[in-house]
């Protein structure tokens, strides 16, 4: 059973998140697992929770979660990640699907490579954390920046949302809308020495 202190919310963000740095052919289950537990089965499990209590009460509320502009297009180094976080955004599309009649609202919230130290306890194949600092190849986000696109989404009730710099909200589209054509370019650009880099996290080249 649910307990609130006010005993009324409207409100549910589901955020959790951890980056992956790993090969897929060198990536140990356990990292696999651990993934889809902290991205999908665990943020599920609290959202049946709160949404029955909505239920139960004939309320109404809104359901949002933390993804990935990597759940639209895949990430190489970070197959669990990118899985993972695909997987909410279905979870979501099949909440809103199934209770939106009902009253129960879903926003997915998509940040690119925002100002953060994320990396450091990013995942890596034998499931310990990489411990190291990206090097981007542009500006990205800042922060502040990334909260107040959060906020402003979240209070206009969007359905799905990007929250990304250029040129990565290119790449968002691209995968969204044309995604034949990124499965057929990430395998040229991604080569072998490139995905070690990405890996070792310098993304500069």
């Amino acid at each position: 059973m649910l307990h609130c202190p006010l005993n009324r919310f409207s409100l549910c963000i589901l955020t959790a998140g951890r980056s992956q740095l790993s090969q897929f052919e060198l990536t140990d289950l356990l990292a696999d697992q651990m993934l889809f537990d902290l991205h999908v089965l665990g943020p599920i499990h609290l959202a049946r929770t709160v949404i029955n209590n909505w239920l139960s009460k004939s309320e109404k509320g809104h359901l949002a979660c933390t993804s990935s502009m990597f759940s639209f297009i895949t990430s190489p180094g970070s197959s669990a990640y990118s899985a993972s976080k695909a997987a909410i955004n279905n979870y979501h599309d099949a909440i809103s699907a199934e209770l939106g009649s009902r009253g129960i609202s879903t926003s997915i919230i998509c940040p690119g490579p925002i100002e953060t130290d994320i990396l450091i306890n990013a995942i890596t194949a034998d499931a310990n954390p990489a411990n190291i600092k990206p090097i981007w190849m542009t500006k990205i986000m800042s922060v502040d920046r990334c909260a107040q696109l959060y906020a402003s989404a979240l209070a206009s009730r969007l359905r799905c949302v990007w929250i990304v710099n250029q040129p990565f909200l290119s790449l968002c589209y691209m995968g969204a809308y044309f995604p034949s054509i990124m499965r057929f370019i990430l395998p040229l650009i991604m080569n072998e020495q490139r995905l070690k880099k990405h890996i070792k996290g310098q993304f500069s080249q």
